[in-house]
């Protein structure tokens, strides 16, 4: 397993659907977020979603939109975990 810390920000390298990716640790978040082109990279398989798309509230008072978006499984060295949903966001926000 490697970790760096990048201008404050922790980043660990690891595995998504077998591909690999660096990615930041955000400590303060309780859900796992990424755009939709690395979703896409890495394989996450999309959910459906109603008329109505989730929006998420952020930190500037802007609200995003968002899809779920599932990993079959995330490997970080020897530690595997399966099924882990995302938050997936458009490119553009």
């Amino acid at each position: 397993m490697h970790y760096e810390v990048k201008l404050g920000n922790p980043f660990i390298t690891l595995s998504v659907n077998g591909k690999p990716a660096k990615y930041m640790l955000d400590t303060g978040m309780n859900v796992s977020a990424m755009s939709e082109s690395e979703a896409k990279r890495v394989g996450l398989a999309f959910q459906p979603v109603a008329s109505d798309a989730p929006k998420v509230q952020g930190s500037a008072g802007l609200f995003a939109s968002y899809r779920i978006a599932v990993a079959d499984l995330i490997t970080v060295g020897n530690f595997h975990i399966r099924n882990v949903a995302f938050r997936v966001f458009p490119d553009a926000q």
